[in-house]
């Protein structure tokens, strides 16, 4: 395995891939959180609902997902270093 040097398309490329599909799962799960707060009978008594655990585990997935892609001319691997010598 090669090691290549980080620039900037390529730190764009995986920031650009973590971005949009957050962006899609934040899209999806605010239009999830009007529908339920519009349908849902607890929204007449001031109930709220939280996504926002759901929508932490999307972003995590997401950052899993873009980490895992084959990108155009590198991909992203988790290489065990040396254990430190204490």
């Amino acid at each position: 395995m090669t090691e290549i040097p980080m620039t900037e398309t390529h730190v764009l490329s995986i920031w650009w891939a973590i971005v949009w599909r957050a962006g899609v799962g934040g899209v999806a799960f605010d239009a999830l959180a009007n529908l339920v707060g519009r349908i849902s009978p607890g929204s007449y008594f001031g109930v709220s609902f939280v996504l926002l655990p759901p929508l932490i585990i999307w972003n995590i997935w997401a950052t899993s997902l873009a980490l895992r892609k084959q990108y155009k001319d590198f991909r992203i691997a988790l290489v065990q270093t040396e254990a430190p010598i204490s």
